[in-house]
């Protein structure tokens, strides 16, 4: 929540050099930290028999091919990554370069999404058990990607991004947790290193994409129409799961203990 806007104001304040010297300088104080303080539990289990890492990842693409609904929700979440990273390497700098001419500007629009996360975090904790959990998603995720590149496209007046960004925020906190809880409720006990740990691989693509798109983008067609570019196809892939369910529909429903069983060292699944 801090550290966006603490990093524009290092920028502003101090350069470049010295605000990426003062972060390189952090991540060693909290490696010092960490080296100190934690320390690792002592095993208390015998090591599972291993297995092998294709075979194991083979176990985890056959299962979400099966499940169409976790797989959606993986597509989705990985375009708003792309979205994400596509902004902050790419469209907001930009943004707030041609308008503003300020590197607070840039702090304050990152500061703005990540405290619209927190307060979507708060009131999801309050609120989550109560609301639809599919709908709940669908509408978080069509809310945290197009609305505020729209808003870097359509306006030039920092507290409107500012605004639409921090309902970005809310959205996006809705939307990771409810993921968590589609995989550990709908994956069998004895797949859920494997399905989780590809679903992370997955969900996590559309980073790299989305800073290579965004530049790629913006030095093609232009700022103004690479955003609504990806604002519409943000949308597109968002209210996809509008299209494979009602919307009504409770995500997931609870897994009974024997659906839960699985034969690890096959290949049948559930």
């Amino acid at each position: 929540l801090v550290g966006a806007g603490l990093g524009g104001l290092l920028i502003w304040w101090f350069g470049v050099t010295w605000a990426l010297l003062i972060d390189a300088a952090s991540f060693a104080v909290c490696a010092v930290l960490v080296g100190v303080l934690v320390r690792p539990p002592a095993a208390t289990a015998a090591p599972a028999e291993p297995e092998g890492y294709l075979r194991a990842l083979g176990g985890g693409f056959r299962y979400l091919g099966r499940d169409r609904m976790l797989l959606t929700m993986l597509l989705v979440i990985s375009a708003l990554n792309m979205v994400a990273n596509a902004s902050i390497a790419v469209y907001i700098p930009l943004w707030v370069a041609d308008v503003l001419g300020n590197p607070a500007g840039l702090g304050l629009v990152l500061g703005a999404f990540s405290a619209g996360a927190l307060l979507g975090n708060l009131l999801f904790t309050v609120l989550g058990p109560r609301l639809p959990r599919y709908l709940t998603f669908v509408v978080g995720a069509a809310a945290s990607g197009a609305p505020r590149l729209l808003a870097l496209a359509l306006s030039e007046e920092l507290p409107v991004v500012l605004a639409v960004t921090f309902l970005s925020g809310i959205g996006i906190a809705v939307v990771n947790p409810l993921l968590g809880v589609a995989l550990y409720e709908r994956v069998p006990a004895g797949l859920q290193t494997r399905v989780i740990g590809l679903a992370g691989s997955l969900a996590f693509v559309g980073l790299p994409v989305g800073a290579l798109l965004g530049g790629w983008s913006v030095a093609a067609f232009g700022l103004v129409p690479a955003l609504l570019a990806m604002a519409a196809a943000c949308l597109l892939v968002t209210v996809l799961p509008l299209t494979r369910t009602s919307p009504t529909r409770t995500l997931p429903a609870p897994v009974s203990p024997d659906d839960r069983e699985v034969r690890v060292s096959g290949s049948a699944v559930p």
